[in-house]
């Protein structure tokens, strides 16, 4: 998922704040996710916007792992961050939906390393659903979920 429309100016871009929009958008995309699924764990980069996001989209949910990461900060690795992914996958099989909060490239990005050649561009407060299998450490991308405000794409 990528976070919610965030303020454009701020002390440096790790510090920027979701919008009150962007609030509403994340807010719009948790009530839709919660109608799907229930997350185990929510990831999220650490830069302020994407906390903000993971926090409102664990609301609904009975997390039961949470975490802030460099490894999905804007200028990430995806190669390095798709392999973290797993790891952490493979670390914690008992659960079963995850969802990761970052920033446009990643998201896009990240998408490519777990289903190639699909590489979506995110709208803020966008999420693609994947199917990940990990015996093979194959995925394909099932969905692209927009805030009620937009139309799901199919």
């Amino acid at each position: 998922m990528r976070h919610g429309q965030a303020e454009t100016l701020a002390v440096s871009d790790a510090t920027r704040k979701l919008t009150e929009f962007g609030h509403q958008q994340v807010f719009a995309m948790s009530s839709q996710m919660a109608e799907r699924a229930s997350f185990d764990v929510i990831l999220s980069s650490t830069y302020l916007r994407a906390m903000q996001t993971a926090t409102i989209m664990a609301q609904p949910h009975s997390v039961k792992l949470t975490g802030e990461y460099r490894d999905f900060v804007p200028e990430a690795e995806p190669f390095s961050a798709a392999l973290f992914i797993k790891s952490l996958i493979e670390a914690h099989p008992q659960h079963e939906t995850w969802l990761i909060v970052a920033h446009m490239p990643l998201v896009s990005y990240l998408i490519a390393e777990f289903c190639p050649p699909d590489m979506p561009i995110f709208a803020t407060a966008a999420a693609c659903e994947i199917d990940y299998d990990e015996t093979t450490e194959q995925a394909t991308l099932t969905q692209m979920h927009l805030p009620a405000m937009m139309e799901t794409i199919k």
